[in-house]
């Protein structure tokens, strides 16, 4: 079990910023994180500096020195698919395939976890001999590389019958506030219908206004992430928590931070 959260340690256990909106300087993304209290990052797979041709051995070991020289640690890979990935037969191969390579990725730089975007399955149930043999090529890479995978969709009714469908512990969801928002869901309703299974939040925050959404800073808008927090602590959640403040401006990290560190010092003490 995930030791518990401590709310006068300068840093947020627990807690990393998503790096990839901050943009193509990861350095200095790194630098924001650390300097607003982060203990993690989590950078997507397609991020130029993680391109095979930018990182060899050398540029693998010189990142993790870089990171620890910050007291970061890379909490998580991620990799998401476009349009209708796993769901649609024109891009589940490259979706698979991308996934794949970010799950060998995050062994060789020693992340723990790999959030996986599986594309939207568009109205209705999509069948299991639609996505099955992709999930499962997955969820064995995941267990011979030793990492979690997280797997999130646009809406939770399609990634909870995948989930109930792959019954191996290391494949958990990923709780992606800002999907979910979109894709007009009821986060709090979808709580109940993933518990037990919730493996990453990704933490983030938007107004929807008809089909339009609008990232804002942590607690305001819609989301309303401090209910979240609350019932994720009602149904045991030890997991990570990546915030993703998507296109706003680098103040909002530092915002994000503060958010995060009052609502997880309550959801430690338990006020």
């Amino acid at each position: 079990m995930t030791p518990p959260l401590n709310p006068n340690s300068p840093a947020l256990f627990r807690a990393a910023l998503a790096l990839d909106p901050l943009g193509d300087d990861l350095r200095a993304a790194m630098d924001l994180a650390a300097g607003a209290g982060f203990s993690g990052v989590a950078v997507g797979a397609r991020h130029r500096t993680l391109a095979p041709a930018n990182l060899g051995p050398t540029g693998r070991r010189h990142l993790r020195r870089t990171l620890a020289s910050r007291g970061l640690q890379l909490t998580c890979l991620r990799s998401g698919a476009r349009a209708g990935g796993i769901f649609d037969p024109a891009t589940v191969d490259r979706c698979v395939t991308e996934a794949l390579a970010a799950i060998q990725l995050a062994g060789d730089l020693k992340a723990p976890t790999v959030s996986v975007y599986l594309g939207d399955p568009g109205p209705g149930a999509p069948p299991p001999e639609t996505w099955r043999r992709a999930v499962d090529a997955l969820a064995e890479q995941a267990d011979r590389v030793g990492i979690q995978l997280a797997l999130s969709s646009s809406a939770v009714a399609p990634l909870a019958r995948i989930l109930a469908v792959i019954n191996a512990p290391w494949v958990q969801a990923n709780l992606d506030t800002l999907r979910l928002l979109g894709a007009g869901d009821n986060l709090q309703s979808a709580l109940p219908t993933l518990a037990g299974r919730i493996g990453l939040w990704t933490c983030a925050d938007a107004v929807r206004s008809g089909n339009a959404l609008r990232p804002v800073e942590l607690g305001c808008g819609q989301a309303q992430p401090e209910k979240i927090l609350s019932a994720l602590r009602e149904i045991d959640f030890h997991g990570p928590i990546v915030a993703d403040v998507r296109d706003l401006s680098n103040p909002a990290a530092a915002r994000a931070a503060t958010f995060l560190r009052t609502e997880l010092s309550r959801y430690t003490t338990g006020t």
